[in-house]
């Protein structure tokens, strides 16, 4: 499994895989809520790929505005949990 920033490329796996993992949370318009919202920062956001395809995500907000602190979404589906390792951690 690679880790990499997100690109647009990914949107409509991370999308599918977002609704498909996160059901009490589905994501139904991405770039109106995540990727517009004023406190998106590229950086912060990451895909985890296996085999070229998105397998992962993570969502880390730092709020601009309001000044409220961080929010963040992560998510892999149950069968790929284990398999990633950060900083000597499972995830």
């Amino acid at each position: 499994m690679e880790i990499v920033s997100y690109h647009q490329q990914y949107e409509n796996e991370v999308v599918a895989l977002w609704n498909k993992t996160l059901t009490a949370d589905p994501m139904g318009k991405f770039r109106k809520q995540a990727l517009f919202d004023d406190n998106f920062d590229n950086e912060l956001c990451f895909v985890a790929l296996e085999d070229g395809k998105a397998a992962g995500f993570v969502l880390a907000t730092k709020r601009k505005f309001p000044y409220l602190g961080i929010q963040s979404k992560l998510f892999l589906p149950r069968h790929r949990r284990g398999k990633l390792r950060s900083s000597g951690n499972v995830l």
